[in-house]
């Protein structure tokens, strides 16, 4: 009987409603220990799912080629971690219903998040679901250029450092665009991968599910096209037109 009192209902209506829009915001997804990147030798990405958003993980040799400032703040990097999302819900101590509503329903400023790591991904993240492949140095390229217009830049080009990260060696910039219902972290990775040449984002679902498994079914397009073709063949996903999450 206690469980009908209105207190209680109230208490159980606000939590419902915070899992339904934190699942709108940062796209949950179930945390499963999956490293496809043990099979692949020398992964040019993984794409690692948190359970709440999906990050893009690219070597530092390539990223700090086109990102030099990373050199600045981070030491002897293998691999670098990227997340881009709103200012106010990604750096929180506290997440409430209000900075949940905020960040979906207003155009909110933003964050990028980026992580040093000094060891292999499914090292690093254990317990995270991983899909990892190569792309060719063109695609990667424009990949990483897509990331770079993520932060948000100073008159000298340099990127503007907000505060420490939330894990590991990792730093806060502003980030550049807003936050919105229909812009969203896991969104900001599908249009990143599809700079790099992938197609037919799940755009009806982003949820950090959706975008693990079109992944998987591009990079299972780009291994068979690659021995099909007797070696790894950039830009192959970018014909993968018809593929997405089902």
């Amino acid at each position: 009987m206690n469980s009908l009192m209105p207190g209680n209902w109230y208490l159980h209506v606000k939590r419902m409603v915070l899992i339904w829009l934190a699942s709108l915001l940062l796209s949950p997804g179930a945390n499963a220990t999956v490293t496809d990147d043990e099979t692949r030798a020398d992964p040019s990405i993984t794409i690692v799912n948190h359970g709440w958003h999906v990050g893009i993980i690219v070597p530092a040799a390539q990223a700090e080629a086109v990102m030099p400032f990373l050199q600045e703040r981070f030491y002897q990097a293998q691999y670098y971690e990227f997340g881009w999302g709103d200012q106010g819900f990604y750096q929180a101590d506290e997440i409430t219903l209000p900075l949940i509503l905020r960040a979906l329903f207003v155009r909110t400023a933003t964050v990028m998040h980026v992580v040093s790591i000094r060891q292999p991904p499914s090292t690093f993240f254990t317990r995270s679901e991983q899909v990892s492949f190569r792309l060719d140095e063109q695609s990667l390229h424009k990949l990483l250029s897509a990331i770079r217009l993520g932060f948000a830049s100073e008159e000298n080009n340099l990127p503007i450092a907000l505060r420490m990260g939330i894990y590991g060696d990792s730093h806060f910039y502003r980030g550049s665009g807003k936050y919105h219902v229909f812009n969203t972290c896991n969104s900001w990775v599908a249009d990143v991968l599809q700079q790099g040449g992938f197609k037919s984002a799940p755009w009806f679902d982003l949820t950090a599910t959706a975008i693990m498994r079109w992944v998987r079914k591009l990079s299972v397009v780009l291994e068979r096209e690659s021995k099909q073709a007797g070696g790894i063949v950039g830009g192959l996903l970018s014909q993968a037109v018809g593929i997405g999450a089902t």
